[in-house]
Formats: structure tokens, C-alpha cells, sequence
């Protein structure tokens, strides 16, 4: 990792959010992320008129459907990629504008009902329903359709919040007067305590910055098929807390804890970069 001591200018809400999952996950992906976070600060006040944010109504998601490779793969475009291993999850298209999700075919069924691969084909998230009504597709290759699913439909923003001369951009999943949304699916009820405190994490930035009472946040637990409803009142002070905690462990006045636990760092995407598992 170079400029370990770098503080970025532009953040991802739910990257300071990891802090609860591990320290260096948060900290590398903080700088591995803030091209994408300027991109949407740009973006935002371009569409949002010069505001901080603009609305994201409720509307039907497009699905793009790519052959199931385990590589990365760039999706036509450079500020959306496929994370390798991965379920897929909700993505919005800084180009568009568009709430998009990844749904991935095994090539031969790619091309049945695609044709030769070029690039990822949109279609409607109601097509894309339609198609795994009509062929067996495992959760491998249908990817994460979780959220469209079983989430709330509540409109939301995408937007920034300046704070310390820096910028945090957001986008919760449901946005009311009275609280944020969010949610997650994970695999089993302990899995649920270890993402739990970060969706928290991530929905009181949110309701620190857009100034909400209340979190709300549902979790599916796939075994189980059940989901679990957390609401509690929003804690400014947790949300500020979080904040300068991330600032100190970017500038290096505070020591990242490592996660912990073996499992965590086995399965990261960044245990590569990670100085925990690889130092200098």
C-alpha cells in the first residue's frame, strides 16, 4: 500500500462504515475508493442542479447480465465492476443515474439466450425474472437478487454531506421523514452479528447527515429464510465518533485493531494489500 498516512478529501459512507468489520478493510478501501467518490460528488451536483443530492425514486431496477466468469470484469464501464466471489448487490450507475444489479449465467446458458458475448446485456429485472421462471439457475448464477426481493420499497437520494473540508457521498436503500432504510441478506444467524453492527454503523451516518430520528434495518438470513427487523433512534454522537475515528486511522494517529478472526481475513478481497497479512 503506498501513502499510508494519506487522508483522502472523498469518501463512501459505507466504506468508513467497515470500521466495525476491520480496521484495514476500512482503511484501504477508503483510498482505493475516493476516484469513485469524487465521481459521484461530480455527478451528483451535476444532476441534483448544484445540491447536494438529488431523488431516487422507486422505480424497477435493470439487471446486467454477464457470463459467469470468476475473474473481475469491467462492466462497459470503469466506476462499475463484478467483485470476484461475491454475491452481487445494489449498484447505481453513476453514468445513468440507473439502479442496476448483476446477475450472472453460466456461459453456455449465456449464450443460448444472449448470443456470442461481447459485453453484458441490460435487460428489466422483470425479464430477468421471467428467464429464471424458465430455466434452473443456481444462486451461483442468478447472483444476489436478495434485495429486490425482500427489501422495503421506500424513494431515496444519492447525495454528499461536507464535513471537516471532506466529503462523505451516501445512498441509503429507503430514505422516509421519520427514518433511514437499510438491507442486507447473509447466510446465517452468525454471519448476523458480525454484519449487523456495520449496516448500523452505515444507516446512522446517514441519519446523522440527513438528520433522521430513526434506523431501520432488516437482514435476511438465508437458512433460516427469515427476516430480522432492527429499529432503534438514531446516536449523532456514534455517527461523529465513527467519523474521526476513520480520519485517525488514515492519518496514522490511531492504530488499527486487526478483525480477529481468521475467517474475516481468508475471505477479504484485499488481503493482498492488507500490511496485516503482508507487511512490509
Amino acid at each position: 500500500m503506498e501513502n499510508l498516512t494519506s487522508v483522502p478529501t472523498y469518501f463512501l459512507a459505507g466504506n468508513i462504515a467497515k470500521q466495525q468489520w476491520c480496521h484495514f478493510e476500512a482503511i484501504i478501501r477508503c483510498r482505493e475508493n475516493e476516484d469513485l467518490a469524487r465521481r459521484n460528488v461530480e455527478k451528483i451536483r451535476e444532476k441534483g442542479w448544484g445540491r447536494n443530492y438529488y431523488d431516487v425514486p422507486v422505480v424497477e431496477p435493470l439487471v446486467y447480465v454477464i457470463p459467469n466468469l470468476k475473474s473481475l470484469l469491467p462492466i462497459n464501464k470503469p466506476n462499475i465492476r463484478t467483485p470476484p466471489g461475491e454475491s452481487f448487490e445494489k449498484v447505481l450507475d453513476l453514468e445513468t443515474g440507473e439502479t442496476v444489479l448483476y446477475a450472472r449465467l453460466d456461459p453456455a446458458k449465456f449464450e443460448k439466450h444472449f448470443g456470442e458475448f461481447y459485453e453484458p446485456v441490460k435487460i428489466t429485472y422483470s425479464e430477468w425474472r421471467s428467464l429464471c421462471s424458465r430455466i434452473c439457475l443456481s444462486q451461483q448464477e442468478t447472483g444476489d437478487t436478495e434485495h429486490f426481493e425482500f427489501a422495503e420499497k421506500y424513494p431515496t437520494i444519492l447525495a454528499f454531506w461536507e464535513w471537516e473540508n471532506r466529503y462523505i457521498v451516501g445512498f441509503p436503500d429507503g430514505l422516509t421523514d421519520e427514518f433511514v432504510y437499510e438491507f442486507r441478506s447473509v447466510n446465517s444467524y452468525y454471519l448476523l452479528q458480525h454484519l449487523k453492527p456495520v449496516a448500523l454503523a452505515q444507516a446512522g451516518l446517514y441519519a446523522y447527515f440527513l438528520d433522521r430520528p430513526k434506523i431501520r434495518l432488516q437482514i435476511r438470513v438465508k437458512q433460516a429464510n427469515k427476516i430480522e427487523t432492527f429499529e432503534q433512534k438514531s446516536n449523532p454522537d456514534s455517527a461523529i465518533a465513527l467519523l474521526k475515528t476513520m480520519l485517525a486511522l488514515l492519518d496514522g494517529s490511531a492504530e488499527p485493531i486487526p478483525p480477529g478472526m481468521a475467517w474475516k481475513c481468508k475471505s477479504c478481497s484485499f488481503r493482498t494489500l492488507c500490511p496485516h497479512l503482508c507487511p512490509a
